[in-house]
């Protein structure tokens, strides 16, 4: 490997310019003749926005409210222990106010 300045910092600074060198030469650019100012680098990663903890909480009701059985038919025919557990779910989905669940079908 030949360095412009013929000095290593340290190791990874020199692993850094042998990448550097190769991309240059992979682009028809010899890295001794100090052609390098042609060069404009590469973008190795890109930042990942993160998802924050009020959409993590969204993104759940939204779940949540989509699971939950709306059907007129599908709750009736629910034991009355599962009908109870159902309406708590269903009125704590809607005191969110959040998800698409309203309260006028939960009262019929």
């Amino acid at each position: 490997a030949s360095f412009s300045s013929g000095v290593m910092i340290s190791k990874s600074e020199a692993d850094r310019r042998k990448g550097d060198e190769m991309r240059l030469r992979k682009q028809g650019i010899d890295p001794s003749r100090g052609e390098d100012l042609a060069w404009g680098g590469a973008v190795v990663s890109r930042r990942q926005r993160r998802q924050t903890r009020v959409e993590k909480e969204a993104e759940k009701d939204r779940e949540e409210a989509e699971a939950l059985p709306m059907e007129p038919g599908q709750i009736i025919t629910k034991r009355p222990e599962a009908r109870l557990k159902w309406l708590q779910r269903a009125l704590m989905l809607v005191s969110k106010g959040r998800g698409p669940v309203q309260i006028g079908p939960v009262y019929d």
